[in-house]
């Protein structure tokens, strides 16, 4: 298939897929989503392959009515990308969605019949049958390349989109509250091992254990101020009597002593007297 002869079946399909567009219910956001994706998809490879293809090798007819034609061709298709790129950017529910591919229904038919009817002549004339053979070798295989680079692109697309569903989903799963409790249990007890995790049980028998201690370690205490206080009130009792008994019969005694004394003394000296 020669260059041209692609070039035409490609205009064929692009304005086949504008009449299913049209022929599509008001409602059919879905439907006329997908029918605008393909094409554009047409479009933009066509627009490649004849930007880097076919109009260098148009612009080598001696003609120069051919080459204004190319420079014409090449502003069309800024217009039809421009138009493109906004109803990319549109919902197919939108009020101006409609409005806008009418005009780019337009603007591709006025395109393809410049073409037809001025272009493509005038390189067949210039070129010939052997150079347009060529040429559709060429174009047909960028058009797989390009085709091929696409599918490998949205493929790329999907798996991306689906681990990034995934990674959503596993952000907002709701985690149970044993999860937490048993997690911020397990970090307090490795914070306070040095990193071994400890259980419940031993925890609990430690604490036990360290009460118990505690308890005894009081007692022990109580007991021994107990017999420090009995002892010493028991001493000083002891030192206290004996120290009164003491004193007491001193005195008692050196009292006793005196009036004997005293007694033998005023007795002797009655006796002088008489």
């Amino acid at each position: 298939m020669n260059a041209i002869e692609l070039l035409k079946k490609d205009h064929q399909k692009v304005a086949g897929l504008f009449k299913r567009y049209e022929a599509a219910e008001d409602g059919a956001a879905s439907e006329k989503e997908e029918l605008f994706r393909m094409i554009k998809r047409e479009l933009d490879v066509h627009a490649r392959i004849e930007e880097e293809i076919f109009y260098p090798a148009a612009k080598q007819a001696p003609s120069e009515e051919a080459k204004d034609l190319v420079a014409e061709a090449g502003e069309e298709h800024k217009q039809i990308k421009t138009l493109l790129a906004e109803l990319d950017g549109m919902d197919a529910d939108d009020e101006q969605f409609d409005a806008k591919m009418t005009v780019l229904k337009e603007d591709v038919e006025h395109h393809v019949e410049e073409e037809q009817d001025e272009l493509f002549p005038k390189v067949r004339k210039a070129l010939g049958s052997d150079r347009l053979e060529e040429l559709g070798r060429q174009l047909e295989a960028r058009k797989q390349a390009l085709a091929a680079a696409e599918g490998a692109d949205e493929e790329d697309a999907e798996v991306v989109g689906a681990r990034v569903s995934q990674g959503v989903r596993r952000a907002t799963v709701p985690r149970s509250s044993s999860d937490t409790r048993d997690d911020v249990m397990g970090a307090i007890s490795r914070a306070g091992s040095n990193g071994r995790p400890r259980s419940k049980s031993s925890a609990t028998s430690r604490s036990r254990s360290g009460s118990r201690s505690r308890s005894k370690t009081s007692k022990r205490s109580g007991s021994t101020s107990r017999g420090r206080s009995k002892s010493t009130s028991r001493g000083r009792s002891k030192s206290t009597s004996r120290g009164r008994s003491k004193s007491t019969s001193r005195g008692r005694s050196r009292s006793s002593s005196s009036g004997r004394s005293g007694s033998k003394s005023r007795s002797k000296s009655g006796r002088g007297r008489r």
